[in-house]
């Protein structure tokens, strides 16, 4: 399948062969992984960007208007994946700030100050 065009490979994977898909795989998945891995820095979230880039395309390819463009398409398809994992990632707070944030106040009375000492001390 390599001796095939890109939109050779699109008509081939629209028509339902399976070989063919692997085949665009086989040919843009190395490089999109390194594109996500770069851009997100985690070699999980990377390898999941990846994968949702080929379910997507297992979904979509059928839409695509011009076939030969199918490299360029698989990589818009993974910045907006990374974008919106990254925009995820600013939304969410570390476990550590929040720990921070909920220490208890210092009790008043005298029993429940020794009580929070020891805990302190601990």
């Amino acid at each position: 399948m390599n001796e095939l065009t890109d939109a050779q490979l699109v008509a081939a994977i629209v028509a339902g062969r399976r070989d063919a898909f692997a085949a665009l795989y086989d040919r843009y998945g190395a490089a999109l992984y390194d594109v996500a891995r770069s851009m997100l820095r985690d070699p999980h979230d990377a390898a999941d960007a990846v994968q949702d880039v080929f379910v997507i395309a297992a979904q979509r390819l059928h839409q695509l208007r011009e076939p030969e463009r199918v490299r360029a398409w698989l990589f818009s398809v993974l910045r907006h994946d990374v974008y919106r994992r990254s925009s995820r990632r600013r939304r969410t707070t570390p476990t550590e700030t929040i720990a921070d944030r909920a220490a208890p106040a210092m009790p008043e009375d005298a029993g429940g100050r020794l009580e929070y000492e020891d805990l302190a001390r601990l």
